[in-house]
């Protein structure tokens, strides 16, 4: 594609030569002009009292002092923040001592992106830690609420959290409900056989 400098595949692991394939192969070329860069900066929570500079030793540091100073300046125009309910130690259940990631510091982290005027996404997780396709664990305070009742709790904690951050002036961009959610359809194959 035009603006591509090089592509390089590496493959790591394996018994000594063993053959390998590879079934799929994708090159998504952030030099293009009709895409958005962006990323997930979630953690820019965990570093809020940092500071980063491009060329730190220089007399003219450039971009900063803020981490997302230094990633807009190399041309991140987009930011996702992913939202736990109340943030929890993945292996242990615990509340982390330090809410990060959690509603309320993540209301920080969404100022400091609109300051810089990115983009801001939301990705809820209704989770009190990291959800994806192998775990959809609820919160725990949902953790026993009925269907009737946890629709109701999904829809006041969403609407809620987005009147925060409007009240604010930082409207979300994008809004993810629920994080790599797949669908019963397709996670379910005796749904699939017998439709």
């Amino acid at each position: 594609r035009p603006g591509t400098r090089y592509v390089r595949l590496t493959l790591v692991g394996g018994p000594p030569h063993a053959r390998v394939g590879v079934s799929e192969f994708e090159v998504l070329n952030y030099l293009r002009d009709d895409l958005v860069l962006g990323a997930d900066l979630s953690w820019v929570d965990d570093y809020q009292d940092r500071q980063y500079w491009v060329d730190p030793l220089a007399a003219d540091p450039g971009a900063g002092p803020h981490l997302l100073d230094v990633v807009k300046d190399r041309g991140m125009q987009y930011s996702r923040l992913r939202i736990f309910n109340e943030p929890r130690n993945e292996s242990t259940g615990e509340p982390t001592p330090v809410p990060r990631q959690g509603p309320d510091r993540s209301l920080q982290s969404a100022r400091w992106i609109k300051q810089r005027n990115m983009g801001l996404g939301i990705d809820f997780h209704y989770a009190d830690s990291w959800a994806d396709p192998s775990k959809q664990p609820k919160p725990r305070r949902w953790a026993e609420l009925e269907f009737n009742d946890l629709t109701r709790s999904v829809y006041d904690y969403t609407a809620g959290y987005l009147r925060r951050l409007t009240a604010q002036g930082t409207v979300p961009d994008k809004v993810a409900v629920g994080n790599e959610i797949i669908g019963v359809w397709d996670a379910d194959p005796k749904l699939r056989a017998s439709a």
